[in-house]
Parts: C-alpha cells; sequence; structure tokens
C-alpha cells in the first residue's frame, strides 16, 4: 500500500458495526470484492452498478430510496472508483438524519 489511508474495504466491518452501518450500497462493479465479510457480520450489501460518470436510471434511484426507507441503520455509500478509497471517501449517513 502506497497510502496509509487505503484500507480494503473489509477493513471497515468493525467500524460500520461500531458507527451502526446496517446496509452498504456498492455503486462499482460487484465483482470488485467479496461482500461476504459484510454479510457474514449482518450488514446487507446492495448492489446498484450503473456506468460511472452517467446519472443513474430511475430503477437503481429507486432501489436506492427503498433501501434507504427500509433501513434500521446507517447506510454507507461506495460510489464508483477506486474500493480501496472509496470507504474512505464517503461518511456513512443516518437514516431520517
Amino acid at each position: 500500500r502506497g497510502n496509509e489511508f487505503q484500507r480494503e474495504p473489509m477493513e471497515y466491518v468493525d467500524e460500520f458495526l461500531q458507527r451502526g452501518v446496517s446496509v452498504v450500497v456498492r455503486l462499482n462493479d460487484p465483482t470488485t470484492y467479496d461482500p461476504s465479510p459484510f454479510t457474514e457480520a449482518g450488514i446487507e450489501l446492495l448492489d446498484l452498478e450503473f456506468p460511472d460518470c452517467s446519472v443513474p436510471p430511475p430503477q437503481v434511484i429507486e432501489r436506492f430510496l427503498d433501501a434507504v426507507d427500509a433501513c434500521e441503520g446507517r447506510v454507507a455509500v461506495q460510489p464508483h472508483g477506486d474500493p480501496h478509497r472509496a470507504a474512505h471517501d464517503e461518511a456513512p449517513r443516518l437514516h431520517g438524519a
């Protein structure tokens, strides 16, 4: 690792649990990493892939909003881009805040 702040997405499991994250929304390629560390910890992983630098289609927006409405905790969003920095760049947000 060239950057001390780069961590594998799975290294966020404990932090997400401490912060009450119950859903991770992954906007990039679903094959980027194995979701099992999240799911085994009870964190749902929702894949909503769409082309980078584009507007998400209505069905992706609807699935995202449905997930946020149904979530009983916080939602963390992993945007497009490098998965090693994405989780660091996006702070979990409190549903309903």
